[in-house]
């Protein structure tokens, strides 16, 4: 009987392990998307700290 009905409290475990895993993945995806975005908001102002540098060079002469 055992061996035919399997055992239901297995099931749940398995669905929340699922679900976790999901949501654990999805954690790490926002971690890494947030750290490319800070990334790129670092280059983007030292791009812009430049252009403002050249063009007061270029207005000085």
């Amino acid at each position: 009987y055992y061996y035919f009905q399997g055992d239901p409290g297995h099931v749940q475990s398995v669905i929340l392990a699922g679900v976790l895993l999901i949501v654990g993945i999805q954690i790490a995806m926002m971690g890494i998307a947030a750290e490319l975005i800070s990334v790129n908001r670092k280059l983007l102002e030292d791009i812009q700290l430049r252009i403002k540098k050249e063009e007061m060079d270029s207005r000085a002469d």
